[in-house]
């Protein structure tokens, strides 16, 4: 069972991702809808808590580093 800081993380990171996603779509960017995507299905894919976090907060810079 994953621990309550990975659950908070994954709900967190969620949530930015899909509404990166639903944004990226209404906007047409594909790269805030990529994003987003990504945001939503990594933490099934990264182990270990430290992971999650660097890998999400990175993701999320992402979204502000490449605007169009």
């Amino acid at each position: 069972m994953p621990e309550p800081s990975d659950l908070f993380a994954m709900l967190l990171f969620s949530i930015i991702g899909l509404l990166a996603f639903r944004a990226g779509k209404r906007d047409a960017q594909p790269m805030k809808l990529v994003i987003g995507m990504v945001l939503m299905l990594y933490p099934y894919f990264v182990p270990g808590s430290v992971w999650l976090w660097v890998v999400g907060i990175a993701l999320t810079a992402a979204l502000f580093i490449w605007r169009e």
